[in-house]
């Protein structure tokens, strides 16, 4: 759920916006506010050819690590 919509919004707008205490969490992305599940999640960010690329993993999903290819770790796990 999209919630700003007519104009970008900067980060020091979404820090002042963010609600300190709420059922959903939000993210800023590309200047537009987003509403987000509450579902625990993990993001890992790698280098692939000079670029960053996101992977993110939740619940039960196991974790997926190049530098550590016998890792068997999850949310739930960690819980």
């Amino acid at each position: 759920m999209v919630l700003a919509e007519s104009k970008t919004i900067s980060f020091d707008d979404f820090i002042t916006w963010l609600p300190e205490r709420s059922e959903y969490r939000y993210e800023l992305r590309d200047g537009e506010i987003l509403e987000l599940p509450k579902q625990p999640t993990i993001s890992v960010y790698c280098l692939v050819d000079g670029e960053y690329d996101l992977h993110q993993f939740r619940s039960s999903e196991l974790i997926k690590s190049l530098t550590f290819p016998d890792l068997e770790l999850s949310i739930d796990r960690m819980g």
